[in-house]
């Protein structure tokens, strides 16, 4: 017998369905709001399936200072980093 469940998605952050399923010793958790999916076994924990579509930002690269420790990193200049990661 499955038990439904009523979540957060851990993506988008709106209700999903986490589904347990004890026969086959899985745990689905799913939202219709951003398709994620998340399948894994109720045992292990092991992931078994997952699928999640990147959230976009209304902020752009070139607002987070990470963007500077990987220029530095890699000693070339934060707009050739920004503009290679967008191709």
């Amino acid at each position: 017998m499955a038990i439904i469940q009523s979540v957060r998605c851990p993506n988008c952050g709106k209700f999903a369905e986490r589904l347990y399923l004890p026969l086959i010793a899985q745990v689905q958790t799913e939202c219709a709001a951003c398709d994620y999916l998340l399948i894994s076994c109720s045992r292990t924990g092991k992931v078994l399936e997952a699928y999640y579509p990147g959230i976009y930002s209304q902020h752009s690269f070139e607002h987070f200072p990470s963007n500077n420790r990987i220029s530095r990193f890699l000693k070339v200049p934060t707009s050739n980093v920004l503009a290679s990661a967008s191709v």
